[in-house]
């Protein structure tokens, strides 16, 4: 899953993505209780990814543009997951958030790298719950010029 994910495009072909993986039991009880936005199922992720970005692939003239590279990562991540049968669910990790500081610290990830989101993944289970949200209608998304 991780080599189709490494297919995404990246700026200039930089590849400047990193994932931290635990399944360790132990450490992904201590990531559930750091990871924002999940709780009321935090005991039920069994696995957590961690994708970061190295900042310093990038220039000055390219503020922020990690997140741009990381973005398109994560969608690729997301659907090869899907296409091996694997659950999962993105969860953002704001910079300016208290816990941050410590989930780079749990699963050691360096300064120079920006951590773009968590990923909560598993086999999923027979019964599910799930929030669904209806899809904008594509003309309202389509601009034209």
């Amino acid at each position: 899953m991780l080599e189709l994910a490494a297919c995404a495009p990246s700026a200039c072909n930089r590849q400047p993505i990193k994932v931290y993986i635990t399944t360790n039991p132990k450490t992904v009880t201590d990531m559930s209780e750091l990871i924002p936005g999940n709780k009321g199922f935090e005991n039920e992720i069994p696995n957590w990814a961690l994708v970061t970005v190295n900042r310093q692939m990038f220039n000055i003239g390219e503020p922020l543009q990690w997140y741009v590279n990381g973005g398109i990562y994560i969608s690729y991540l997301i659907n090869a997951f899907h296409a091996y049968r694997i659950g999962s669910c993105i969860f953002q990790i704001p910079a300016s958030h208290c816990n941050t500081p410590k989930i780079r610290s749990l699963a050691r990830i360096p300064k120079n790298e920006a951590l773009i989101a968590a990923v909560g993944f598993g086999y999923a289970k027979d019964e599910n719950k799930f929030a669904v949200a209806q899809r904008r209608p594509v003309d309202e998304t389509i601009v034209s010029f």
